[in-house]
């Protein structure tokens, strides 16, 4: 009975426990959003390292001590992303579970959300969406941390060798930086609503600075060149 997004009827007003559940579904979606752009970013950088390695080989500079390590730093970087956007697209997934379904299992995808078979405590609620709220955030960060090592990786490639072919790296990078810039907007949303859930049950939340980092441009001649 009433919406799983809602904690423990004794705890809440119903018009606390409808605020709580409609801003956990908001923050489900958002976190879902920014989970899918961040994945969606972190392939096209993959794209994007494996074609600058390419370009640097046809260019000669393949194998020069400067690009091997930043190539590595860049492939580092990614598989750092790929890794927070899996664990964003779990969170998000655990807090839908809550937000949306009329009754709460015990588990979701193998992993216990809640204690009890059809309802959650407000910590419980909080924790979800706070889980949620910063795991988008790593997400999103990690997707900008990744693009701008592999920018730093096309800008040595071309420092050193002015003629190499990443124009089609630059083009796949800037497909990155539009979905990691959508994972990001996403992710303050869930911040947002995250704050919204703490007021609807009447807590003090955790204070989540919002994503504010950004990813720098994609010139053939340079971080701030033109293409």
């Amino acid at each position: 009975s009433g919406n799983s997004g809602s904690v423990a009827a004794e705890t809440l007003s119903v018009t606390s426990a409808a605020a709580a559940s409609t801003a956990s579904a908001q923050a489900a979606t958002a976190a879902n959003t920014a989970a899918t752009q961040s994945a969606a970013a972190n392939t096209a950088v993959n794209t994007a390292i494996a074609a600058l390695q390419a370009a640097a080989t046809s260019a000669g500079v393949g194998t020069n001590a400067q690009v091997t390590a930043a190539a590595a730093a860049a492939s580092a970087a990614s598989a750092t992303a790929v890794a927070a956007a899996t664990a964003a697209a779990a969170a998000a997934s655990d807090l839908a579970a809550v937000a949306n379904v009329s009754v709460v299992g015990v588990v979701n995808a193998g992993r216990t959300i809640c204690a009890a078979a059809n309802s959650c405590t407000k910590a419980e609620l909080l924790a979800l969406n706070l889980n949620a709220a910063t795991t988008a955030k790593t997400a999103a960060e990690a997707s900008i941390a990744a693009i701008n090592a592999t920018v730093a990786l096309k800008t040595l490639i071309v420092t050193l060798a002015p003629n190499a072919a990443v124009a089609s790296a630059v083009a796949t990078l800037s497909t990155a930086q539009t979905a990691a810039t959508t994972a990001q907007t996403a992710a303050n949303t869930a911040i947002t609503a995250y704050q919204a859930v703490a007021t609807a049950i009447g807590v003090t939340g955790t204070v989540i600075a919002a994503s504010t980092g950004t990813t720098g441009t994609t010139g053939t001649t340079g971080t701030t060149g033109t293409y």
